[in-house]
């Protein structure tokens, strides 16, 4: 699982789209970006290739944890990634949907206080929907 997840970060290093977080030897590999939105990322990810990756404030990132479910794949990663951040710089308008709307706009809000009573409501109307 290391040796996959270096390689993982190994491979991000070299895409000039992201900068990767996290540097240190562990299973996680973290990145951000500036030319796409990470949730929509997340989301496509899931829906095209079938990879879960989740979602980090602060700054707005991407979140892979590298298991003995996912382990043997790893060269499927960069692949599946490359075809997600081209589809979004294409289309940029899918950069503002679903949930990557509501973390791009709550990690705008300066006053962070604000984005937990926000997603109570938030939770709180969802739930009340069910």
């Amino acid at each position: 699982m290391l040796t996959a997840a270096a390689n993982i970060k190994k491979q991000l290093a070299d895409i000039p789209e992201i900068q990767l977080i996290s540097r240190h030897d562990s299973t996680v590999v973290s990145f951000t970006s500036k030319h796409f939105n990470c949730v929509a990322l997340n989301d496509l990810m899931a829906q095209r290739h079938k990879w879960t990756l989740q979602n980090i404030m602060n700054p707005l990132s991407s979140h892979l944890v590298v298991t003995d479910a996912n382990a043997g794949q790893w060269k499927e990663f960069l692949p599946a990634l490359l075809d997600c951040i081209s589809y979004l710089v294409k289309h940029p308008e899918q950069n503002n949907r679903g949930d990557a709307v509501l973390y791009g706009m709550t990690e705008k809000i300066p006053n962070k206080n604000v984005v937990g009573t926000f997603l109570i409501y938030y939770l709180e109307s969802v739930l009340d929907a069910l």
